[in-house]
C-alpha cells in the first residue's frame, strides 16, 4: 500500500468518525429540543419569566462592554 493510499484510508476513517459524532450530536440536540418544547407547553408562564430573566441578564452583560 502506498503512502497516498494510507492517507486516503486514514482520511476516510476520520470522515466516518466525524460523521458519527455529528449524527450523535444532532440526535441529542433534537431530543433536548423536544424536551424543552414540551416543558414550555407544560409551564408557559414560568418559561416566559425565565426567558425574560435570561434576556435581562444578557442585556446587562452586553451593555457593560
Amino acid at each position: 500500500m502506498s503512502k497516498s493510499d494510507e492517507y486516503a484510508a486514514k482520511a476516510r476513517d476520520a470522515g466516518a468518525k466525524v460523521r458519527s459524532i455529528v449524527d450523535n450530536a444532532t440526535g441529542e440536540v433534537s431530543e433536548i429540543s423536544e424536551t424543552v418544547e414540551a416543558r414550555i407547553h407544560e409551564k408557559p408562564v414560568q418559561s416566559t419569566l425565565v426567558a425574560l430573566a435570561a434576556g435581562f441578564v444578557l442585556g446587562m452583560l452586553f451593555r457593560r462592554r
